[in-house]
């Protein structure tokens, strides 16, 4: 079964298809899409049963983008390809999940490492991904802070023989046959929040626009810096709050998909009402980590489909480590090693790293924990 969503091409004015396609996960979207929710409810992707993806269909999509559930943060990887980048890496209590996530996706390699902005939800688990995985290029927003967080990413990147670059704006990179752009922050701000780079993903005929938590200062900025701000898809601005996706960025963005990451009845009431009535009222279908779980958009140049996937702690629980009290060795829940783990040595625990070592642990050689 495939639902065909036509939409006008936005280099030449033509139009193209935005097909939806997957399996029994796949998030369909209506194919009367651009138009205002129904009274009472909310104009979101949901989820019904598909057909598996043809042979044909799969070899097409080689782009593909994570919107990973970690909770009350970011964190998106992008595959095209041989080639990935992280675009931001969770908090400090979900680096485990987020590792064991890029391992499960057979991730060995980063391009690169995009940190928008150095608040902690956003820089958290980066040091245990600069430790666990060789990285290209990093990418950080200039903005210091004087906390363990962030010293503890200037530590990994000086351990892996490393530093970041903050690119200004119009800055380009290739990604395989795609290729990003900065288009913001083109000036020095006193707000953390607007020193996020913000950059527009393109892969043949598809676009997609991060901002981090720009606000709208930043916004207002970008609309008149001269770069590219339209976008298929938007990973709407600082998790959905009311201080960013103004009215006038929505307009310059006009995006038919959106992307809300934040964390299920988090404390800032993120999504704010606010933006999404925004979204709603230009047609833009929303969908949010919070009630989907980690979202999957596959592009092939030509055509995005989505899915939802399982969430990351919907999988391993509240384990970070299994602990193997025969060997010592510490390992990632997902490590195929610890799947051999006999039941009688086997202990699971809600421990940090540095908590683990101290219990006398050594981790293992294979998953490197």
């Amino acid at each position: 079964m495939r639902l065909m969503h036509r939409k006008k091409n936005r280099r030449n004015g033509s139009c193209k298809r935005t097909a939806v396609l997957g399996t029994a996960v796949l998030l369909f979207l209506s194919a009367c899409g651009r138009t205002a929710p129904a009274a009472g409810g909310n104009r979101a992707g949901t989820a019904e049963p598909a057909a598996e993806q043809t042979a044909e269909q799969a070899e097409q999509t080689e782009m593909d983008v994570y919107f990973l559930d970690v909770g009350q943060g970011d964190c998106t990887l992008v595959r095209n390809g041989e080639h990935a980048m992280l675009i931001d890496a969770g908090d400090n209590e979900k680096e485990v999940l987020v590792l064991e996530y890029l391992i499960s996706l057979d991730v060995d390699r980063l391009d690169y490492l995009v940190l928008t902005h150095t608040d902690a939800d956003h820089i958290g688990g980066a040091d245990a991904v600069l430790t666990h995985f060789p990285v290209g290029t990093v990418l950080m927003g200039d903005y210091p802070r004087e906390n363990d967080t962030y010293r503890d990413v200037l530590d990994a990147l000086e351990g892996q023989g490393l530093s970041f670059a903050t690119p200004s704006a119009g800055s380009s990179y290739s990604l395989g046959d795609a290729e990003f752009t900065v288009v913001g922050p083109s000036r020095s701000y006193e707000e953390v929040n607007n020193t996020s780079i913000s950059l527009r993903l393109e892969k043949g005929e598809n676009s997609f626009l991060f901002t981090g938590d720009a606000e709208r200062e930043a916004e207002w900025d970008m609309t008149r810096g001269g770069e590219e701000l339209s976008a298929d898809v938007y990973q709407v601005g600082h998790h959905g709050s009311h201080t960013s996706s103004t009215e006038a960025f929505l307009d310059a963005v006009d995006p038919d998909y959106a992307v809300i990451s934040c964390g299920a009845g988090n404390d800032y009431g993120y999504p704010h009402e606010e933006t999404l009535e925004h979204l709603w009222e230009r047609g833009v279908t929303v969908y949010r980590t919070d009630e989907q779980s980690s979202i999957l958009a596959a592009c092939d140049g030509q055509e995005i489909r989505f899915r939802s996937l399982p969430g990351l702690e919907r999988l391993y629980g509240s384990v970070t480590y299994v602990c193997n009290i025969h060997t010592k060795k510490f390992h990632l829940p997902g490590c195929e090693n610890a799947a051999q783990i006999a039941e009688h040595n086997r202990m699971e625990v809600d421990l940090s790293r540095e908590e683990v070592l101290e219990m006398g642990y050594a981790p293992c050689g294979g998953c490197r924990p």
